[in-house]
C-alpha cells in the first residue's frame, strides 16, 4: 500500500506562501490522524518537489509517518519571484519554511504535536542539520545525506567569480570573506555544542558534488560525545545509484527515527 499524497499550501511566519506536498500515512486518511510527522525538504536548493513517486517518502509513510515535503522559498518551479525571495537565506528562512510546515500541520490536527523529525539528502540533508539549531524544541532527530555542513567550504571548491562560485554566493547572501559571525549562524559544522536531539549523517566516500570531507568534519569535530551516528558508504556518489547503498540508507534512515521519534 502507498501513502495517499496532495498538494497543500501553508503560510510561513513571515506571510510567504509554502506550497507543499503531503503523503499520508499508508492505508490512512486525514481522519485517522494526528501523526508523527516527518519533514522532507528537498535537495538543490534549486529544485522542487511533486506528487510523482517519492521512494524515501513512500517508505516513511509505510512506516506510519505523515510526510511533508515543502518547496520552500529558493525552490524551482514557481517562477523567479519564489526562487530569488531565497536568496540570501540558506540557512534562514528556507529553513524556517520547512520547520513552519510542522505548526500548520498541527494546528490542522494532522500532526501529533511534541516534535518532528525532518529527513534530507544534500540541501534537504544541510537543512535537516541546520533546522534543529533554529527550533530545539520541535525538532526531535534528524537524518542528513550527503548534506553540506558548511557552505563557505562549499564554496571554495569553485573558482571565485565563475558561474557555479556565484550560484552558492547568491544562496548563502555573502562569500566566505564575510563578517565570522555571519559565517558561522549559517553552519552548522560551526555550532556542534548547540545541539540537542540526535543526528544521522550518512555520506558516500565517493560523493563528487558534495564532498565527504562536509561530513567528516562534522564527525571530526563532534568528537566522542553521544548524539551522533556516522556512516560512510564505501564507494557510493552523491545520487546513491547503488541498490545496496540505496538499501542501507533506507533501513539506518527509518531505524534512527523509530528509536528517537517513533511512529508506532
Amino acid at each position: 500500500a502507498r501513502g495517499a499524497v496532495s498538494a497543500v499550501s501553508y503560510t510561513a511566519r513571515d506571510g510567504t506562501s509554502i506550497p507543499a506536498y503531503l503523503t499520508l500515512p499508508a492505508g490512512k486518511t486525514p481522519e485517522d490522524g494526528p501523526f508523527p510527522l516527518v519533514l522532507m525538504p528537498h535537495c538543490g536548493p534549486e529544485a522542487r518537489d511533486t506528487a510523482a513517486y517519492d521512494w524515501w517518502a513512500q517508505v516513511y509513510a509505510v512506516e506510519g509517518y505523515l510526510v511533508l515535503q515543502p518547496n520552500f522559498r529558493g525552490s524551482a518551479g514557481y517562477g523567479p519571484q519564489i526562487r530569488d525571495a531565497g536568496f540570501g537565506e540558506f540557512g534562514g528562512k528556507m529553513v524556517e519554511d520547512v520547520i513552519d510546515g510542522a505548526a500548520f500541520l498541527e494546528a490542522e490536527g494532522l500532526a501529533k504535536p511534541g516534535g518532528v523529525c525532518i529527513a534530507g539528502a544534500s540541501y534537504g540533508g544541510y537543512s535537516a542539520l541546520m533546522a534543529p539549531l533554529l527550533d530545539s524544541d520541535r525538532v526531535k532527530c534528524s537524518v542528513a545525506v550527503n548534506p553540506v555542513s558548511d557552505i563557505f567550504s562549499h564554496m571554495g571548491r569553485f573558482q571565485r567569480e565563475t558561474s557555479a562560485y556565484n550560484y552558492w554566493a547568491r544562496y548563502a547572501g555573502g562569500t566566505a570573506d564575510q563578517a565570522p559571525d555571519s559565517k558561522r549562524a549559517s553552519t552548522p559544522a560551526e555550532r556542534l555544542s548547540e545541539y540537542q536531539s540526535p543526528i544521522l549523517i550518512i555520506h558516500g566516500r565517493e560523493d563528487t558534488t558534495v564532498d565527504v570531507d562536509q561530513s567528516q568534519r562534522f564527525q571530526r569535530d563532534w568528537g566522542d560525545r553521544a548524539g551522533l551516528t556516522y556512516i560512510e558508504l564505501d564507494g557510493e556518489d552523491h545520487y546513491l545509484t547503488g541498490t545496496a547503498s540505496r538499501q542501507r540508507v533506507l533501513a539506518e534512515s527509518i531505524a534512527f527515527p523509530s528509536a528517537n521519534h517513533p511512529a508506532r
